[in-house]
């Protein structure tokens, strides 16, 4: 049943998406943005239901498929990014599109909020990234170790480095804006040349 309905909101979402370039119909890229919101968050709730999910293409050999705690990660990340796309639509099809500088602009001046959430979904990566994939579990020997130290352990830590960061840095903005512009988080407000 899933399946389905995300091989529906896929297609749908493209047909709509082609419309809006050949008609010159903003409205329709609106609704295109809205059924791939609709299929991330299908494709997220299979994966926390089933927990289990599979990325990638058997044709390329970059099949790998995720089971348990980092399947359910990987569904509530599909998850974040539906609703994103979810609010980005709706965002576009209320103000018709005219406030969407305005709404950059604002993450510009204050991005704790966007940092928390890209810290959060790099913590959710690393989880996923240490418990690795089914397919990354078979090695034996020498090559397990050596799987499990460089695709395994060396991007999760990573990932959880970065995660930390961001999210300390946007706990760290939004309980003391002025500070965290002090300490050069009125960068990105100096290379946008808002104010």
């Amino acid at each position: 049943m899933f399946r389905t309905v995300e091989i529906i909101f896929a297609v749908l979402g493209l047909a709509l998406a082609w419309g809006s370039d050949r008609l010159s119909m903003p409205v329709l890229l609106y609704a295109a943005l809205a059924c791939f919101g609709f299929m991330a968050l299908a494709i997220g709730s299979e994966a926390i239901v089933r927990r289990e999910i599979v990325i990638g293409s058997r044709r390329r050999g970059s099949r790998r498929t995720y089971t348990g705690l980092a399947a359910v990660m990987q569904g509530i990340q599909f998850n974040i990014v539906g609703l994103a796309l979810l609010w980005i639509s709706a965002s576009l099809y209320i103000t018709g599109g005219a406030n969407v500088r305005e709404i950059f602009q604002q993450f510009i001046r204050r991005p704790g909020i966007p940092l928390i959430v890209i810290g959060l979904l790099f913590l959710m990566q690393a989880v996923s990234a240490i418990w690795g994939s089914v397919e990354a579990r078979h090695d034996a020997g020498w090559v397990a170790v050596l799987s499990f130290v460089f695709t395994r352990l060396l991007p999760g830590l990573i990932f959880t480095l970065l995660g930390v960061g961001a999210l300390g840095a946007g706990l760290f903005e939004i309980v003391s804006p002025t500070a965290f512009d002090e300490m050069g988080g009125g960068l990105l407000e100096m290379l946008y040349g808002v104010r």
